[in-house]
């Protein structure tokens, strides 16, 4: 009897959509309410500040990387529960390092997904940039 090992070259990347939907267990993903709130770039870094800080002394939560493949447009959250064409892939996190006039330049998460819970009530944050055509602005889901 011969067993089959996993090509890690040929299988699947895991996609967000089927984290979302064990995430948020029985409640279906298409009922979701969400928001979107945009904030200008020169927020960037206090924003990452205190996004760091809720997750870290509030609410405990996992921190996701993402990517997907056509980046041109603004990720949104009903982008991640795409599973066909081009669906957004589970991936290491990116940063953006940006220089603050100090010795050590100060790191901001690109793009990012926290889960997490409080009081029988699971929700998520989707952090990205706004595209538009190729010009960044900062966006907050």
């Amino acid at each position: 009897m011969r067993t089959q090992k996993r090509n890690r070259k040929t299988s699947a990347p895991p996609l967000v959509a089927y984290k979302l939907a064990r995430h948020f267990r029985k409640q279906p993903l298409e009922q979701l309410v969400t928001a979107s709130r945009n904030f200008p770039i020169s927020a960037r870094i206090d924003l990452q500040v205190e996004l760091n800080k809720i997750f870290e002394e509030s609410f405990r939560a996992e921190l996701v990387g993402l990517h997907r493949r056509f980046g041109h447009e603004t990720m949104t959250f009903s982008e991640l529960l795409t599973v066909d064409n081009y669906p957004a892939v589970i991936a290491p996190l990116q940063h953006l390092e940006i220089d603050i006039g100090e010795l050590v330049p100060a790191r901001c998460l690109s793009h990012g997904l926290w889960l997490s819970g409080s009081d029988g009530l699971r929700f998520a944050l989707l952090l990205s940039p706004a595209m538009n055509y190729g010009r960044q602005y900062w966006d907050a889901r």
